[in-house]
């Protein structure tokens, strides 16, 4: 895919990211491949949300003025507003929360403050050492805002997504899944404002959709009512931004030219070590002398060894001669 058509689309599937990347780059490429360039941070996937869903917004503020919110899921998977501290609170859990643990009547606790370098943290037990972090870091605090969300967004590769794009590529190449990433994290989405600023999102369900009517607590929007989801909606489809692979493909031919440039230097280098051979033989000298001398003179000096200046002056006399 290429020409007008490929510059006016704002995204295309990651079939035809495969397509494009294969004339591109003059190699096959398959969809697994597209997969493990995102895994690997070099392209950026994004995801089109076909049917409205619930997204608890979250921004950027300081490390020390975050407040962690922890909300449990219960057995039915039905959220409970449970605790709320500091970031980086060392202090014990409330017993209700440890009983709930130990009972089981909480399958897992969910803090609304992640840590964009340290994704983890929404496995990471309360009681961990974020204390010890400097206060003036960065992280996500998530608000008790869920509006819905459609069309496209990009997968930063946080939470949950991450583990479905894995999940995807070892389908694909009949690999195995990490055991690190099988753990159950929410689907985290990115957006930006209208000055760039970046926004995100952990993607929820509402009561609504897994209990009778009658058992909804009201109001209907408060924060207890949404749970979050685990895996990308079923309506979802996976793309990639066309300004994305233009910035990918960019990337690639600077690669490119830094290569080329590199053997241009070293061709020359060649020419002119060879000149000056061709000088000094002219003169009476030989290659061997002149080899002893500069071992004598700069043995200290890396390159200096008669192996490699042996190499280097049979390139050089190569490359003088038109070879």
């Amino acid at each position: 895919m290429s020409g007008k058509l490929f510059k006016l689309k704002e995204w295309i599937t990651i079939p035809e990211v495969a397509k494009h990347l294969t004339i591109v780059l003059g190699e096959p490429v398959e969809e697994h491949d597209v997969l493990r360039l995102a895994l690997d941070r070099h392209l950026v996937l994004s995801v089109i949300l076909i049917e409205p869903v619930h997204g608890r917004v979250g921004w950027y503020i300081r490390m020390g003025k975050a407040m962690t919110h922890y909300v449990g899921l219960g057995k039915n998977f039905q959220p409970k507003s449970l605790h709320e501290r500091p970031y980086g609170d060392e202090s014990p859990l409330a017993d209700e929360i440890r009983k709930g643990l130990e009972t089981g009547d909480i399958q897992q606790l969910m803090p609304n403050v992640i840590h964009p370098q340290r994704s983890s943290l929404f496995n990471r037990s309360p009681e961990g050492s974020e204390s010890l972090i400097p206060d003036d870091w960065m992280v996500i605090e998530f608000t008790d805002r869920f509006p819905l969300l459609t069309g496209i967004h990009d997968l930063p590769l946080l939470g949950g997504e991450l583990n479905e794009i894995e999940t995807q590529y070892q389908k694909l190449t009949g690999g195995k899944m990490n055991r690190f990433l099988a753990d159950v994290k929410p689907i985290v989405v990115k957006g930006f404002d209208e000055d760039k600023s970046p926004y995100y999102y952990i993607l929820h369900g509402h009561a609504e959709d897994v209990l009778d009517h009658q058992d909804v607590e009201e109001p209907r929007d408060k924060k207890e009512n949404f749970f979050p989801l685990y895996n990308l909606p079923m309506s979802s489809q996976l793309v990639v931004r066309t300004s994305e692979l233009r910035k990918f493909e960019s990337e690639i031919a600077d690669k490119n030219l830094s290569g080329e440039l590199q053997k241009k230097e070293r061709n020359n280098l060649h020419n002119i070590i060879g000149g000056l051979l061709e000088m000094l033989r002219n003169k009476g000298e030989k290659q061997e002398s002149i080899i002893v001398s500069l071992i004598n003179e700069h043995k200290d000096v890396s390159g200096m060894s008669d192996r490699n200046l042996q190499q280097v002056f049979a390139a050089a006399n190569k490359a003088i001669k038109g070879g």
